[in-house]
């Protein structure tokens, strides 16, 4: 039994958040790496709203046995997210200032500084980990699902975990293996909604 009845029209828009959330992500690294600092950030905030938005669409959708899982997850999400765009608005200050007349010394010690901040590390903490501490959760929901198949909830788990690596590190290439991984269990996941009936 689904726990909640919902429209063709409902689940469309809901599978659009899901499809659009890793491509906005995606497309914010990319600009950053070519050093479109502003338009990295507005696509890297927008991704944000369309991961929180898409999170409470399918906890929406769980039955009873995954409903806990989905809204723990989508609410770990969003604090991530709200912490993440704070981070982000730093990153933009930093990488504006970059093209100053800023010494490279200036900068490190301007990064230094922050890094040591207990407010910054109060944001930094649950940027770096809830939100895909969140995404676990809501993968193990994806898994007691009825209308996915238990590997998505795999691809999720993986681009989730290999994503955080790739932030801490920092590497580009495992951004980009985290960012295909997500883009492809978000897609999948978008389209098993659409085409499963009993949720009508």
């Amino acid at each position: 039994m689904i726990h909640s009845r919902i429209s063709q029209l409902g689940r469309s828009v809901i599978s659009l958040y899901l499809f659009a959330a890793p491509v906005l992500l995606t497309a914010a690294d990319v600009l950053h790496y070519y050093e479109y600092f502003i338009l990295s950030n507005l696509a890297f905030k927008m991704s944000l709203v369309t991961y929180v938005i898409s999170s409470f669409g399918l906890a929406y959708l769980f039955e009873k046995r995954a409903l806990y899982f989905g809204l723990i997850g989508a609410g770990l999400v969003t604090l991530g997210a709200i912490t993440f765009s704070a981070i982000s608005t730093v990153d933009l200050f930093q990488d504006s200032l970059s093209y100053g007349n800023f010494k490279k010394e200036d900068m490190l010690h301007l990064k230094n500084a922050m890094k040591e901040s207990k407010i910054f590390g109060a944001i930094y903490l649950p940027s770096m980990y809830a939100f895909p501490l969140g995404l676990l959760v809501l993968s193990i929901g994806i898994y007691k699902a009825q209308f996915t198949r238990n590997y998505l909830a795999i691809l999720l788990c993986v681009g989730a975990l290999v994503h955080t690596i790739a932030r801490i590190i920092p590497n580009f290439q495992f951004l980009f293996i985290s960012e295909a991984i997500l883009t492809v269990g978000s897609f999948l996941t978008g389209i098993y909604i659409l085409h499963y009936k009993k949720l009508d």
